[in-house]
């Protein structure tokens, strides 16, 4: 009986192992020669869909515990929209959904710096946005581990009108419970703030959410 117990945790392990050389062959990370990356991470423990935003450092230890943002998802009888809160310069943005293919961004003042829509009706991976009177795209290649499981979903950030130049990237890798993202901004086309790349971010998590994409099945 022993024997078979430990050939069955050899069994697991060495199929583990297999799983996790897939896994590493399979996951394709962007970068940038320069470059900032950000973590966006929802909270499991909330009774609002809340998010938090840290600067990722190697070998930083604390790095959870210097939030940058903070996003909470509001919800009221006539809209529904996310605060988005930027704890270094204390500042405030929203997202709100005009309809289920477009949402506003909008400053603390209410007024909309910017409008995000759909290229494609109800499509989850090509969006265009405005900012600051120049027009850019959202594209998302997806990647599947087989033919039932998308592992990770990559949407870069481009010029409309010149579409060599890549301002970032949103990573989503899906594991089976923690829902983040890698934000990975190109320092050497610094164009957008930071607060544009999490609002699209927080975006993105919104409409994968209404497409089915939440965890890893």
């Amino acid at each position: 009986m022993i024997k078979k117990i430990i050939l069955f945790i050899l069994i697991l392990i060495f199929y583990n192992c297999g799983y996790i050389e897939i896994k590493n062959k399979n996951l394709i990370k962007p970068h940038f020669e320069t470059q900032k990356s950000l973590i966006l991470n929802q909270s499991s423990i909330s009774f609002n869909t809340t998010f938090k935003v840290y600067e990722f450092k190697e070998n930083d230890i604390n790095k959870k515990n210097n939030i940058l943002f903070k996003i909470t998802k509001k919800n009221n009888i006539t809209d529904k929209n996310y605060e988005i809160k930027n704890l270094k310069n204390n500042d405030i943005f929203i997202l709100e959904e005009i309809d289920q293919n477009s949402f506003y961004i909008k400053d603390k003042n209410n007024k909309i710096i910017s409008i995000i829509k759909n290229l494609y009706t109800n499509e989850y991976l090509n969006f265009e946005f405005n900012y600051n009177n120049k027009e850019y795209l959202l594209v998302g290649e997806q990647n599947e581990l087989n033919n039932n499981t998308i592992y990770y979903i990559t949407y870069k950030i481009l010029k409309k009108r010149d579409k060599n130049k890549n301002l970032g990237y949103i990573y989503k890798q899906f594991y089976y419970m923690k829902n983040e993202y890698d934000i990975i901004i190109n320092k050497n086309l610094n164009e957008l703030n930071e607060d544009i790349f999490i609002i699209l971010t927080i975006f993105i998590d919104d409409i994968l959410k209404k497409n089915g994409f939440f965890y890893r099945n």
